[in-house]
């Protein structure tokens, strides 16, 4: 992972979203990247150690499988669909709608995923939907 840096970088002031994003990915080992983003997949707010464009290009990328499987499984009378995990030989990523068609990702290393990451992305849920009054 040649493109990772060592310090989260920023293209844009900080909001109280990265805040959230920051203190859940601290407890989140294997974290590199957080991104709170619409259905639309434009990034509200990140923390990531990943160069900003590359990191709106998870939102990006995540939102569309998102969506993708949650028509479908609609479509095939499945019910909602809340959370989207995807596992790669490197990396992992988890999706959860926040609500009011927002959504949180977490790209981390593999083997990231532990007891930690429930608890984690749980209460920045909670703190996301308190912040946009959701």
């Amino acid at each position: 992972m040649s493109e990772e840096i060592r310090e989260p970088e920023r293209d844009v002031p900080r909001s109280p979203f990265a805040d959230i994003l920051a203190g859940m990915s601290a407890r989140i080992p294997g974290a590199v990247a957080a991104v709170f983003f619409d259905v639309e997949g434009e990034a509200i707010d990140y923390h990531s150690f990943f160069d900003p464009f590359r990191t709106r290009l998870v939102a990006a990328h995540c939102v569309v499988l998102f969506e993708s499987a949650r028509q479908r499984l609609q479509w095939m009378g499945c019910g909602e669909l809340a959370r989207l995990d995807s596992i790669g030989a490197t990396h992992e990523t988890v999706t959860v709608q926040v609500g009011g068609g927002y959504y949180l990702t977490v790209f981390m290393t593999a083997g990231g995923a532990g007891d930690d990451l429930e608890t984690a992305l749980e209460e920045a849920v909670v703190r996301l939907r308190m912040e946009t009054g959701i």
